[in-house]
Order: structure tokens, then C-alpha cells, then sequence
């Protein structure tokens, strides 16, 4: 029997460096090449605009008028589970409080408007915690395609 694979990625890097295209070239790069996720599948930009939602909001919002501020992200693909952590040092805030989005056709979405609501279109599990003297921890999870056993890419 083959071992389910896992694919992590982490990065940790400042609210200001390079802004947000910076965090959507990362994500997208991280979904499709680091994880594996094709980008001709309306999943992966679907997860991407919300990832990159999120990322936008915690700049826009959780530093506001701190200056920049840390933030980490994981993303980590285990079979048909893509897990996304996302860390700030920004004060409490609860994105699962947030209402629900309206989910658009992949080609009709844009980064940035949505609010948080978009998450639970999107993700199929939201948690957030709020670590004193550390800051907020959003964990996303949705489903996504198995990974081959031979890793993304693999041919048969």
C-alpha cells in the first residue's frame, strides 16, 4: 500500500512586502506549483481569491495604524484535504462571526470586496482562535483532487 503523500509549504513574511500581489502571485504559485492544484480548475481559483481575501484583510485591517505587521501562512495538501493556516499579531478578530458571501462563477471573481463572507462558500471547515500575546490563527480546509501517488505532476 502507497503512503498518502503531504505537501507543506510555509511562509512568513510582513504585512507591506510588496503588498497584495505579491501574496496573490505567492498564493498562486503555492497552490499550483508547490501543491499541485491545476489552475484550470475552478476550485483552485476559487481557493485562491479567498486565501488571498483573507491575506488583503489582515493587511488592510489587522495592523491598521500599527504599521506592518507579521503574518505566516501554511497551506498543506494531504490526499483530498487542502489545510490553510493563516497568522497575525493583529488584535482579536473573528472571521467566523462574518456572514455568508456570494459565490460568483470562477470567471467572474475578482480579489478584494468580498469581505470574509466569501470563506464559507468556499472552505468546507473555518476555525479561528485567538492566542493571547501571539494574535489570530484562521485554519481553513476544503476539499480538493487526490494527490497522485507519485506526487503533482506524475505521470502513470
Amino acid at each position: 500500500m502507497l503512503a498518502e503523500a503531504t505537501l507543506r509549504i510555509e511562509v512568513k513574511t510582513h504585512t507591506t512586502v510588496g503588498g497584495g500581489r505579491f501574496l496573490s502571485a505567492l498564493v498562486r504559485q503555492y497552490l499550483e506549483n508547490g501543491l499541485g492544484l491545476t489552475p484550470d480548475l475552478p476550485e483552485t481559483s476559487r481557493i485562491r481569491i479567498a486565501i488571498v481575501g483573507v491575506l488583503n484583510n489582515v493587511q488592510k485591517h489587522a495592523y491598521a495604524g500599527r504599521g506592518p505587521g507579521p503574518v505566516t501562512l501554511t497551506m498543506e495538501r494531504s490526499g483530498g484535504k487542502l489545510t490553510v493556516e493563516i497568522r497575525d499579531a493583529g488584535p482579536p478578530f473573528d472571521p467566523t462571526a462574518a456572514g455568508r458571501g456570494v459565490l460568483l462563477p470562477p470567471e467572474e471573481l475578482q480579489e478584494g470586496g468580498y469581505g470574509l463572507g466569501i470563506l464559507s462558500d468556499v472552505m468546507d471547515e473555518i476555525r479561528h482562535r485567538h492566542e493571547p500575546g501571539t494574535g489570530n490563527v484562521l485554519t481553513l480546509t476544503t476539499r480538493v483532487p487526490e494527490i497522485p501517488p507519485h506526487g503533482p505532476g506524475a505521470e502513470s
